[in-house]
């Protein structure tokens, strides 16, 4: 009886994490990334490289899209988001139309445009609202992100930074990919 208790929350997990994931939107994701993108190009910015698929970006947009909330650090800082004192290479929105140019698309798209202040890719998620009553929202995540060779560096050799991995104790437990 107990094997079957401790094989059940897994499987039960497992499915929860299968039903979440029909709230991504990929399709959505790629015309956010090209409004990004035509929006860089109008700002006269040089153009990032695209990640595809990031799993923080991801995680954290899921998170929002289940809690309809931005997540928070325990002092009250949103971990991702449209706010230019915390995290001015980011933006966490919620929209109807998320392929439509934004306010957050455009103070995005003209941030560092000769690329001075290190950000070279950047990464979009988009998830519509798991709350039934929010039919059509979407949440919209876009993050920039150094270098993979500054990022590299910066992961494996340094010391016990402590923003690395912060940001996972805001993620919801069934947005979680480990």
């Amino acid at each position: 009886m107990m094997g079957s208790l401790l094989l059940f929350a897994p499987v039960a997990t497992a499915q929860f994490q299968a039903q979440l994931a029909k709230f991504r939107d990929p399709v959505k994701e790629d015309e956010v990334a090209r409004t990004f993108e035509n929006a860089q190009k109008h700002s006269g910015a040089k153009p990032l490289a695209r990640i595809k698929f990031r799993e923080e970006v991801q995680e954290l947009v899921c998170t929002a899209a289940l809690n309809d909330s931005v997540p928070m650090y325990s002092t009250g800082i949103p971990v991702l988001g449209s706010n230019d004192k915390w995290h001015p290479a980011s933006a966490l929105y919620k929209t109807k139309e998320p392929a439509k140019a934004t306010d957050e698309i455009s103070r995005l798209a003209s941030l560092d445009r000769l690329h001075k202040q290190g950000y070279k890719r950047f990464s979009v998620a988009v998830w519509r609202s798991a709350l039934s009553n929010q039919e059509g929202q979407y949440w919209v995540g876009i993050q920039f992100y150094a270098s993979a060779g500054f990022e590299f560096l910066d992961y494996h050799f340094t010391d016990e930074i402590w923003y690395h991995n912060a940001w996972k104790k805001t993620v919801a437990p069934e947005c979680r990919s480990r």
